[in-house]
């Protein structure tokens, strides 16, 4: 049952964020902007997500990727792991709309409501806890790799992010940053 709640979740994800890139591609004429951070770090982070998320759904299928037994606690806590992620990650797109666009600027409105007011960088804490949940659901310490990769990618992308925010947004978004911790 946790396998078919955690495969529903994440076809409901991509078909957000497949819904968000197509209004931005309409809106816009593109998906992507200009990756914050340099190309090499961005790819390899994006990389590092798809080989987690992709070895997690491909164990949840069938295609074993544990390397020994996984005690039924560890599938447990990857699953709640998974939902409080998923939780982020989804209430995040919802709220970004088309502004999840990488690199863009189009956005005059500082978004503080919602998920925003817990943290800074709601699809980031999201995508670690996924990313965590994989590794404790699968057992598979070979994930440890591309986790790092994705972790250290998006804290630079955070980081980046809210040099950009702060340019833009000034004093707002001094103070947004002063009462909203950058993660959780």
């Amino acid at each position: 049952m946790k396998e078919q709640i955690i495969l529903t979740i994440f076809a409901a994800m991509g078909l957000i964020l497949a819904v968000n890139s197509l209004r931005s591609l309409i809106k816009t004429g593109e998906v992507l902007g200009t990756p914050p951070v340099p190309a090499a770090l961005y790819t390899a982070g994006k990389i590092g997500n798809i080989a987690i998320w992709g070895a997690f759904v491909a164990h949840l299928l069938g295609c074993s990727m544990a390397l020994f037994d996984v005690p039924g606690a560890a599938e447990t806590a990857g699953f709640v792991i998974f939902i409080c992620g998923a939780f982020f990650v989804i209430a995040s797109f919802l709220a970004q709309g088309i502004n999840i666009r990488m690199g863009t600027s189009e956005s005059n409105e500082l978004l503080t409501s919602g998920i925003y007011r817990v943290s800074r960088n709601p699809m980031y804490v999201g995508f670690a806890l996924i990313d965590i949940a994989a590794l404790v659901y699968t057992m598979n310490p070979l994930l440890c790799v591309p986790l790092a990769a994705a972790l250290y990618a998006h804290h630079a992308i955070a980081k980046a992010e809210e040099s950009f925010l702060s340019k833009k947004f000034g004093a707002s978004w001094e103070r947004y940053a002063a009462a909203v911790r950058r993660y959780i």
